[in-house]
């Protein structure tokens, strides 16, 4: 991640139709991903969806890359392309990017536990710095 930032991130949420196949692109573009400095930080496989543009969803997640830029690197590399082409695009049926962001400065992630968790997790300058983000009107 950059010094300065914490880096960019994308969340997203797939209706994967066969996870077998789904595993084959993970295992495959790993290495990619990892050469372009990025990383998934949080992978959820969804069991019951409440809301959502398809109600199908079944993997959400978030991929973090050092800046912008190293993303549209990633996304633009010809071995993923290829990866994607024939192991994704058979597995996958939607995909929503659900929001792309920048993440914090590690700065603020700190480890207080006498904190609630999100204080603990971005501290007071972070809560506010993350509200100022949030459109909750």
């Amino acid at each position: 991640m950059a010094a300065e930032g914490g880096g960019h991130a994308m969340l997203v949420a797939l209706v994967v139709a066969d996870p077998v196949a789904y595993a084959r692109y993970r295992e495959a573009m790993a290495p990619i991903l990892a050469a372009h400095g990025g990383s998934f930080r949080h992978d959820f496989v969804v069991a019951e969806v409440l809301r959502g543009v398809d109600p199908g969803s079944n993997r959400v997640f978030t991929l973090v890359f050092p800046d912008r830029a190293a993303k549209q690197r990633f996304f633009a590399d010809e071995r993923y392309r290829e990866v994607r082409a024939v192991h994704f695009e058979p597995a996958v049926v939607h995909t929503e990017i659900v929001a792309e962001f920048t993440l914090p400065p590690a700065s603020v992630w700190q480890i207080d536990p006498d904190r609630p968790a999100s204080r603990r997790r971005y501290g007071e300058a972070g809560m506010a710095e993350l509200a100022d983000g949030f459109d909750v009107g």
